[in-house]
């Protein structure tokens, strides 16, 4: 299987009831990325059956808007002809330019706001945007803290247009990867973040604020938290993630778009054999110790754990630890150390380079996962750019170094591709960030925090991530029984634990799955194809509420496919198990009427 990560969007025209016009150069200022740019990242990573849409193309039923403020580009102005024909257009992208063509007014909205769907009971941060002023014909669907209108539905002649005004693109990007780090980030007023040090960390560019943060359930606020290890009490922790929970917001508004009694569109479940998440379990070396590591894996050994081993320069393991990592089934992986110990420890390209091929020779292994010692960072997406270079598949830097940054401080438990800006446009990165919630639990977070660090990951299916180090197990053995509970913990909740090169090998593999949907008289030809085997794949098609389950046959099979009906953010789902082999599967999808 290639390391190269596949196209964003599915080829042009292969009857995809959702169209995407993106639009990833237009920007207010030539210093701005390229926001809508990550709009075929965000798709891609549901595996959500889309075309690209052009002026030439035939007209859709549902179009997704991605694009920045600018002049009404020619596509645009043909999609609100569709509109006028029926189509539905959610427009996350070009409001001013749709306000106007609409007759919506605007004002500028805050950089960083607040925004609450009708009816939801929390809000979620934004970032960018403008304020609509609603009609009395308008349908309000979501307002800022102010009470202004974020998101509005109207109709507009056979169809109708769902017009968001905050930056959906920019809010994902923003809270999944910070502010450039070129300075300690802010201590939090109550003492759980404290006065930063001269280390530049992942976390000093956080882009959420620690307002947003909550206690775990039975413990009682603090004016003032004691930073210090062990800790006594659990601190207030991101229990949310916040970009994830944006990308269910655009899968819900693309189900409002569908018309009720159509397949509308098919994606595909986030893991195999309908797992509901996944858990995942690394491990630093740090000071190379190797009774450290025996400790480490003893632990590992009773929590029957496969973890991603991450190998810190200089130094390393003897030659008879690292065989036994190996032999005890764990991933062989990179811990990148920018912390300036020798001439050969510092931030660069140059020096990440040495110490990975330091890594390889010591593992005698391809490494292909890293974690920056400390979640080292500066900059904003330079590491990233490095990783695409050296190799590197999948990250795990975004995480919190302090206790008050404990659980989803980047919004999200799920895989993704960086933004990587140039001037006025934005391109992907090839590495999967795939992000670092908690470390130590009992010495570094209070264990409180375990279980809503697995319930968020499992709220929106993704992965909860966990670090343990050996040399906190060997001075404090409760780490090591730590890390059995946590085993333990996931399990109960339905999560296998996996190492990181497997998840990235799954998440490379669903990516390369390409859906296309066909009308075959009643029915619809639903038709897969994959460059290479995929087992435990699940197709989601839409279900509406009271309708029976689908019928769903292989052409060369009198026996039709199980169905079982899943709940996915929030949304009732038809869930069809496949497992694809190379080329193109072909399923006819009958939908019936309820008896």
């Amino acid at each position: 299987m290639t390391g190269r990560m596949p196209p964003g969007s599915s080829p042009a025209d292969t009857g995809a009831a959702i169209g995407l016009l993106v639009d990833g150069t237009a920007t207010r200022s030539t210093d701005e990325p390229g926001w809508p740019a990550y709009a075929p990242e965000v798709l891609a990573h549901l595996g959500l059956h889309h075309d690209l849409v052009d002026d030439r193309s035939r007209r859709r039923p549902v179009v997704l808007l991605a694009a920045g403020p600018g002049d009404l580009p020619r596509d645009l102005t043909t999609v609100l002809a569709w509109v006028r024909q029926g189509t539905v257009l959610v427009a996350c992208g070009a409001t001013e330019e749709i306000a106007g063509a609409l007759g919506i007014d605007y004002a500028p909205a805050p950089a960083a706001g607040r925004v609450r769907f009708i009816g939801a009971p929390e809000d979620l941060s934004s970032f960018g945007g403008v304020a609509l002023r609603a009609a009395p014909e308008h349908e309000v669907l979501a307002t800022y803290a102010d009470g202004s209108t974020a998101i509005v539905s109207t109709s507009v002649g056979e169809g109708r247009v769902e017009l968001w005004g905050l930056d959906l693109w920019q809010t994902i990007v923003r809270i999944q990867q910070g502010w450039p780090v070129d300075r300690p980030g802010t201590a939090a007023p109550d003492g759980s973040v404290p006065k930063r040090d001269t280390i530049l960390r992942a976390d000093d560019g956080l882009a959420l604020g620690y307002d947003r943060r909550t206690l775990p359930a039975g413990h009682e606020a603090l004016e003032q938290y004691e930073h210090v290890y062990p800790p006594s009490r659990p601190s207030p922790i991101f229990a949310r993630p916040e970009a994830d929970l944006w990308r269910a917001e655009l899968l819900r508004a693309l189900d409002r778009a569908r018309a009720t009694g159509t397949l509308g569109y098919a994606w595909l479940d986030y893991w195999p054999d309908g797992a509901p998440g996944v858990a995942h379990m690394s491990h630093d070396s740090d000071r190379n110790v190797d009774s450290q590591a025996q400790a480490a894996l003893d632990a590992f050994a009773e929590a029957g754990v496969a973890v991603t081993w991450c190998h810190c320069h200089p130094g390393g393991y003897t030659a008879e630890t690292v065989a036994a990592i190996a032999a005890a089934g764990h991933e062989q992986a990179f811990h990148y150390n920018a912390i300036e110990d020798t001439d050969h420890d510092r931030w660069g390209k140059e020096f990440a380079a040495y110490q990975l091929a330091w890594t390889r020779e010591l593992t005698d292994t391809t490494i292909s996962t890293n974690k920056n010692h400390y979640t080292r960072w500066e900059g904003w997406t330079e590491l990233y750019e490095w990783c695409d270079e050296l190799g590197i598949l999948v990250d795990q830097s975004r995480g919190g170094s302090k206790q008050g940054t404990v659980g989803f401080p980047f919004g999200s438990a799920h895989l993704w591709r960086p933004l990587l800006p140039a001037p006025g446009t934005s391109r992907l990165g090839e590495v999967l960030q795939l992000p670092l919630h908690t470390q130590d639990l009992v010495f570094f977070a209070h264990e409180s925090v375990r279980d809503p660090i697995i319930d968020g990951a499992l709220a929106v299916h993704g992965v909860a991530h966990f670090l343990f180090h050996g040399s906190n197990m060997e001075d404090h053995p409760e780490v090591a029984r730590a890390v059995v509970r946590t085993a333990d913990a996931a399990r109960e909740r339905g999560l296998p634990w996996w190492t990181a090169s497997e998840i990235g090998a799954w998440e490379r593999a669903r990516r390369s799955v390409r859906i296309a949907t066909h009308p075959v008289g009643d029915q619809v030809a639903l038709m897969l194809t994959t460059p290479t085997v995929v087992r435990g794949l699940t197709v989601l098609l839409p279900a509406d509420h009271g309708a029976p389950p689908p019928r769903v046959t292989h052409p060369f099979s009198a026996t039709a496919l199980p169905v079982a009906s899943v709940a996915r953010h929030g949304l009732r789902h038809w869930a069809v198990p496949c497992d694809l082999p190379a080329g193109t599967t072909t399923l006819h999808v009958e939908t019936r009427d309820p008896a």
